[in-house]
């Protein structure tokens, strides 16, 4: 006789099974009839090896009060451990865990306070890099602009002054009709330039207004040492905070057709020609609003819930944030398509959203 032993290991549990075996084996006995009662056996040391996983699963009873049935930890991190239990998944600090648990994963206070000031030195630091730059954001000048800043100014050039009494003369000579179409053409000119000044006068004003509330935004953020939470309608998960969450739309590049006609043919004589009209359809991808709701920003998701469409995408897999004068453009790994969210303040929702990657808890 001899024996077999089959070792099963689970996560934290082995299980040992012996088996025993005939010396002599049985020449009728095939390879397939061997290797089908093996499988069997380590299927039965495997499920051996559950049940004692279940009936020995750990329950965790925290300093504050709070119990974990059937614990197992899935991730041991230098200020706690995370847990998956029977309710879902939860992180415990190790201040909060029992005593016999902290000495097992050798709980040091000391590196622990270590470990905690080095990330909140680099979650303010993040913070000021993004206020400077902030701060220090101007609106992109043109290359018209730019050759025109390059090139030396040129010494102007004397332009002989017209003769007033030549341009009135010339005035006097033109008829009554004349006169007042050239004055409505002048004050149309007038009134489009006008508009255009206001226009850019305008849009400079606001820019600066939002650049403002940014800066502000952030200092408030740095001398809290942390981003405000708010409150918002979506289920957040277990250590999940809300820190943006504003009515918005969601704008993405749909393909639209556009019809293009012509004419084909040619001309046998004067006057006449033999032939038709022909068209194509061309479609071009332009940007379109999909949806209306609220956009909830996390320091795990950028959540968008609308009317008839929903967006959840995690902050680990954007690729780029770019601020527009309105909204923010993202774009997201394995998506081709990026999205405009349309915001009241873009560039407090850009910086919130390349934080926010980094924030796993308070800056305090």
């Amino acid at each position: 006789m001899r024996h077999l032993q089959v070792l099963y290991r689970t996560g934290q549990f082995t299980c040992k099974c012996r088996v025993r075996l005939n010396k002599t084996v049985d020449p009728s006995m095939t390879y397939a009839t061997t290797q089908s009662n093996l499988i069997r056996i380590i299927g039965i040391a495997a499920l051996l090896s559950l049940f004692t996983q279940f009936c020995m699963a750990l329950d965790i009873h925290t300093q504050d009060g709070t119990t974990y049935k059937h614990c197992d930890v899935t991730k041991v991190e230098p200020d706690g451990i995370v847990i998956s239990y029977s309710d879902g998944v939860a992180r415990i600090p190790f201040e909060n865990l029992p005593e016999t648990i902290r000495s097992q994963y050798h709980f040091d206070p000391a590196k622990v306070a270590d470990y905690r000031r080095r990330i909140a030195e680099a979650k303010a630091a993040a913070i000021r890099k993004a206020t400077e730059e902030v701060t220090q954001s101007k609106e992109v000048k043109s290359p018209t602009q730019k050759e025109h800043e390059a090139k030396p100014q040129q010494q102007a050039i004397p332009t002989p002054t017209p003769d007033p009494g030549f341009l009135l003369s010339q005035w006097a000579a033109l008829s009554q009709q004349t006169r007042i179409i050239t004055l409505l053409a002048a004050a149309a000119i007038t009134l489009v330039i006008l508009s255009s000044i206001v226009s850019r006068i305008k849009r400079h004003l606001e820019w600066k207004h939002i650049r403002a509330d940014a800066h502000e935004y952030l200092e408030l953020a740095q001398k809290a040492g942390r981003f405000p939470t708010v409150e918002t309608d979506v289920i957040l998960k277990p250590d999940e905070k809300a820190y943006y969450s504003a009515p918005s739309s969601l704008y993405e590049t749909r393909a639209v057709r556009h019809y293009q006609s012509g004419f084909a043919g040619f001309r046998v004589a004067k006057g006449i020609w033999v032939g038709g009209s022909s068209g194509r359809s061309v479609s071009n991808q332009e940007w379109t609003k999909l949806d209306s709701g609220m956009l909830t920003i996390t320091n795990q998701r950028v959540i968008f819930d609308g009317a008839s469409t929903d967006r959840t995408i995690s902050i680990k897999k954007l690729v780029s944030v770019h601020p527009m004068r309105d909204s923010v453009e993202l774009s997201v790994e394995n998506r081709q398509k990026s999205m405009i969210f349309q915001a009241a303040n873009p560039l407090i929702l850009a910086t919130v959203i390349g934080i926010s990657g980094n924030v796993s808890d308070d800056l305090s």
